[in-house]
């Protein structure tokens, strides 16, 4: 039984740990390519505001952002997790 109340939990910790390296990512490769949020969110016809969540882990792109982001981004989608 102990094992099995410490999976979820390790579980849920890993959920919860991926936006925290997903921010900086995409952070990284904007400025890679010498984009601003604004133009980034151009793009990707979202928000600059929705940009700024994400890079301050706030919010995540959905999935179909995430395969446009790599489109972008000219990487793997598996380099934005």
């Amino acid at each position: 039984m102990e094992n099995d109340t410490t999976s979820p939990n390790k579980t849920r910790l890993s959920q919860r740990s991926l936006p925290f390296r997903t921010g900086p990512i995409i952070k990284k490769l904007r400025q890679e390519k010498g984009l601003t949020q604004k133009q980034l969110a151009d793009m990707l016809n979202v928000s600059r505001s929705s940009i700024a969540n994400w890079e301050t882990c706030i919010r995540t792109p959905r999935a179909d952002q995430y395969h446009l982001l790599s489109v972008i981004f000219d990487v793997d989608v598996k380099e934005l997790y």
